[in-house]
């Protein structure tokens, strides 16, 4: 996976990896037709989610977006 340099992978994350990437593109088609990155929208659905907030911080930080107190 070349998005996730230096990260060795078990089965099931390199196929979920690989999974979202093919999914990356639904999403900037999504997000195009009501003119935001994919980014952006995955960043206010987040924000406006009804999840736990320890889940939406979870999905932050998967989304690489940085709405977390996780010292990386």
């Amino acid at each position: 996976m070349s998005f996730l340099p230096g990260r060795t992978l078990t089965t099931n994350q390199a196929v979920a990896a690989l999974r979202a990437a093919e999914e990356l593109g639904t999403i900037q088609g999504f997000a195009r037709e009501v003119g935001l990155t994919a980014a952006e929208l995955a960043g206010m659905a987040a924000a406006e989610c009804r999840w736990a907030p320890a889940e939406a911080q979870r999905v932050w930080r998967r989304l690489g977006l940085g709405r977390t107190s996780d010292p990386r």
